[in-house]
């Protein structure tokens, strides 16, 4: 396993160049806590609540990259953790 860094490295460009094998859960969330931006690119099939509220928290603006579907539970979570 390899962790990213944030310092002189674009979390965003470096997670779309990764194959969809890296893209585990813990990758995912390790670059979720270093870019909420990358939410818009991890597919909606890999995305789980704790991504999704975690970018949520990060920003409100992840509320666009985030399955419709899924909105509602995610905004309740939200709510509860403030």
């Amino acid at each position: 396993m390899f962790i990213v860094s944030a310092e002189g490295i674009d979390v965003v460009s470096y997670f779309k160049s990764l194959p969809s094998e890296l893209m585990t859960e813990e990758v995912c969330l390790h670059c979720l806590s270093l870019d909420w931006y990358v939410i818009k690119h991890i597919p909606h099939s890999k995305q789980t609540t704790a991504m999704q509220v975690m970018a949520l928290k990060a920003c409100a603006d992840a509320v666009f990259y985030i399955p419709e579907d899924d909105l509602d539970s995610v905004i309740e979570c939200v709510a509860e953790l403030k």
